[in-house]
């Protein structure tokens, strides 16, 4: 055996090893968004079912908290005046806004006498921003003692037409006392159309949707504070948001409490029922995404670290190694006279791990109805986001503020905590697994 023969070999152990790895991986990721899709409906299901449901009518109060939302606001108050639902009021909880939302909010509702406008100047001690406003803005509205579901749904989101109806449908036919969607993210920018699929992607790896619709112990509760849907009664009955006055992640704070008490909770792909530009620069993606992902992990800087290196070997490194390797390998192979079934086998590797990398990130692709052309650039995506959860255990080692919504927050990082015992609940007791598709 020749030098050559040698070094080709050499290089084809961390192949085969690489391949295997990404083979498996990314083979169980698309058996699970398959599952994942074949197992709960949609939004858009909701339509058909609405046409034949009872209680689709029933009355609904949408609350909007929004802060700074002038070149949003607008967009989601004509999307609500177009809904095909009778019984519905709205309810717009300005929360200390200087850039004119509210002026903004007026015009677009046009005197429509099924909205009105709560302007809220400071923030009670121990509340959230955001939660204060959804607070302040229930109870200063009449019409909310006469709502049977309250809708809680952001001012930068775009719901269809048949929206209220459908979602209310769906809630009724799966029995549900919380219902939220994974919501529709326009790609406006490069980092939209590229790194927010992949971002979704992980927390729904956190938090996987078949298991957050499960009605047994294992369910891991998960909502989405963009759209959600709750029965009047139970939610009051649970505390409301009183319960999670001080939760910067409050959508997965009121999902647990659900449960807590009882009830039960679900999380569907919108199927294009909600659309939601999240965020308009690439600063804000980082600082919105560093702040979920440490409020998603409870604050554990041990959790985000774990996340942040699987996800960079993963989706980066393991995938790019092995086409680097292939590139030096295969043709030292040729040169060197190696046998052709080391030879197949080299090739094998280098087509089969990519394949399955490939394969598995254009599902979570499409699942975020995003752009396929993107794909082979999708371990770039990975790296950036790794990058995200990174600087997310940095800084809640180092004891930084989380700034959201005009305030600071401080944050403990609870890596350091007694373990939790035997029985408590084990979206806290375990450590993500899992993976499922971004929506």
């Amino acid at each position: 055996m020749n030098p050559g023969e040698i070094a080709f070999l050499v290089l084809l152990a961390p192949m085969m090893l690489l391949s295997i790895t990404l083979v498996v991986y990314w083979t169980i990721v698309l058996v699970r968004i398959e599952q994942t899709l074949r197992g709960l409906p949609t939004g858009m299901d909701g339509i058909a079912l609405a046409e034949n449901a009872r209680g689709a009518d029933r009355p609904v109060l949408v609350v909007v908290p929004a802060h700074n939302e002038a070149g949003m606001i607008g967009t989601l108050v004509r999307s609500l005046r177009e809904q095909d639902h009778e019984r519905f009021r709205v309810v717009l909880a300005l929360d200390r806004c200087t850039d004119g939302t509210a002026a903004v909010a007026r015009e677009a509702i046009g005197g429509d006498h099924r909205f009105e406008i709560t302007e809220i100047t400071d923030v009670e001690e121990g509340w959230a921003g955001k939660v204060n406003a959804v607070r302040v803005g229930l109870d200063r509205c009449a019409a909310a003692s006469e709502a049977e579901y309250f809708l809680f749904t952001d001012s930068d989101c775009v719901l269809h037409p048949s929206c209220l109806r459908a979602t209310i449908a769906l809630a009724e036919e799966r029995g549900l006392d919380l219902l939220s969607f994974l919501n529709e993210y326009p790609a406006e920018s490069w980092y939209e159309s590229l790194v927010q699929p992949v971002a979704g992607f992980e927390l729904m790896r956190q938090y996987p949707l078949l298991r957050a619709n499960r009605t047994d112990d294992r369910q891991r509760p998960f909502a989405n504070g963009q759209f959600m849907l709750f029965r009047s009664g139970f939610y009051r009955s649970m505390g409301g948001h009183a319960a999670v006055r001080d939760e910067l992640l409050e959508d997965l704070a009121l999902a647990k409490a659900v449960k807590a008490n009882g009830g039960r909770a679900g999380a569907l792909l919108s199927g294009g029922m909600v659309r939601c530009r999240m965020y308009e620069t690439w600063g804000d993606f980082k600082r919105g995404w560093r702040r979920i992902y440490t409020e998603a992990a409870h604050r554990r800087s041990n959790r985000l670290l774990s996340a942040a290196w699987r996800t960079r070997l993963l989706g980066a490194v393991f995938p790019v190694a092995l086409v680097l390797l292939a590139c030096v390998a295969l043709p030292i192979g040729h040169l060197s006279g190696a046998t052709p079934r080391s030879l197949v086998a080299g090739y094998a590797a280098t087509l089969l791990g990519v394949a399955a990398f490939q394969l598995a990130g254009a599902r979570v692709l499409r699942v975020a109805r995003g752009t396929l052309t993107v794909a082979p650039l999708l371990p770039a995506a990975f790296w950036l986001v790794s990058e995200v959860l990174f600087r997310a255990s940095e800084h809640l080692t180092d004891g930084r503020p989380t700034n959201w919504g005009g305030r600071s927050y401080h944050r403990a990082d609870r890596s350091r905590e007694h373990a939790v015992p035997p029985g408590a609940d084990s979206s806290e007791a375990t450590a993500p697994d899992a993976e499922h598709p971004a929506a």
